[in-house]
């Protein structure tokens, strides 16, 4: 694991400034800090209770 963490890092770093990277996660406590500090922004979506659920069928 420790292997395609480093090569993502290095690939990110040859990434132009202004390019925007979107990745998607349901284990994000599995993942390198510093990988998480690489992204500006973060989105949490949690999961929907059961009422809500209900709602959405």
């Amino acid at each position: 694991m420790k292997r395609v963490v480093n090569t993502i890092l290095q690939l990110f770093d040859y990434l132009p400034q202004s390019s925007m990277v979107i990745c998607a996660t349901n284990q994000k406590d599995m993942l390198d800090e510093a990988l998480l500090r690489r992204f500006d922004l973060a989105i949490s979506l949690e999961l929907p209770d059961q009422q809500r659920i209900q709602e959405l069928i």
